[in-house]
């Protein structure tokens, strides 16, 4: 019923106790507990953007980050060194990848809504995707995810850009060499560029100046003869090219990207004039302005900065 009529879920939130036995279920201390991955599906199906703050404010996103914390643990290291290979244990992964990945899914809604960053911040939310990027075992299947759960946790949320700083998340922000950038099998490599562009954009407007925070993130640029910078530049030019392409694109057909309400139409302009294929458009480059946007605002703080000698 509430994938016909979502207003549904509005209903059953406010109006029935199964939000609450939902966050009960989870709360269970057991990881592999079968109730866990049977009621995650019912949050997935509960959360959309009419539902996110009210559920926040009824504690999903505590529930969500305690779910997740588990996995960060170092017992699942201890299991890389098990070899079994009983067919329930290879059931349990599959529930389990599952039951992961319906989690990074209620972050991806419950993220949406501004106030619901500040409680994922207090809540461990930022260390607790920061150390299942640092885990082996989960890295390169959810690597991705809880990148994009961290680009939107530090969107116009200070608290969280502060402690993704204290926890060290600055080497995922700036990895060693921006030639080898990680990749997972759900995330591409301009997927998690983008990513990190975002992040890094959000550090750059998040964090106070004259702060040690601020200093340690305008310190990455400096690193290995400014390589970070030139990486930016050349992310810079090359969504400059594209973007003047887009712009060609919509002034031969008398419009400008003010008058395009939806991205596709923009892409579908692109694909009938033979400059590019769907796909290319509507999966790697939606966010093309709002990616030239960012650039140019993280290059105006460093050009700042290094008037006054910081860089």
């Amino acid at each position: 019923m509430m994938f016909i009529e979502p207003d549904v879920a509005g209903i059953v939130c406010k109006q029935t106790k199964l939000v609450h036995w939902v966050f009960d279920a989870l709360r269970i201390d057991d990881i592999c507990d079968y109730r866990k991955q049977n009621v995650v599906g019912l949050l997935v199906t509960l959360l959309s953007p009419r539902t996110s703050f009210e559920l926040g404010e009824m504690g999903a996103v505590d529930v969500v980050v305690n779910a997740l914390l588990p996995y960060t643990r170092s017992s699942l290291e201890e299991e890389d060194e098990e070899e079994e290979e009983d067919e329930d244990e290879e059931d349990l992964l599959v529930e389990e990848q599952y039951f992961l990945e319906s989690l990074f899914h209620c972050l991806s809604s419950l993220l949406s809504a501004s106030t619901n960053r500040v409680r994922f911040a207090e809540a461990g939310g930022v260390e607790c995707m920061i150390q299942i990027i640092k885990k082996i075992k989960l890295n390169y299947e959810y690597y991705g995810s809880a990148l994009v759960a961290l680009d939107a946790a530090l969107k116009d949320c200070p608290c969280a850009c502060d402690k993704f700083v204290d926890a060290s998340g600055l080497d995922i922000a700036f990895p060693a060499s921006m030639d080898i950038i990680s990749t997972c099998i759900t995330h591409d490599k301009e997927d998690i560029e983008k990513h990190l562009l975002r992040i890094i954009a959000s550090l750059t407007v998040g964090i106070a100046a004259e702060t040690k925070n601020k200093d340690k993130l305008l310190s990455k640029f400096e690193e290995n003869d400014a390589e970070k910078t030139t990486w930016l530049m050349e992310l810079f030019i090359r969504n400059l090219k594209i973007c003047a392409r887009i712009e060609d694109v919509l002034a031969h057909h008398n419009l400008k990207k003010k008058d395009v309400q939806d991205i596709l139409l923009i892409s579908s302009l692109l694909v009938n004039s033979g400059k590019a294929s769907q796909k290319t458009i509507t999966e790697n480059g939606a966010n093309f302005f709002e990616a030239l946007t960012m650039l140019y605002r993280v290059i105006l703080i460093l050009t700042n900065s290094s008037s006054r000698g910081r860089i």
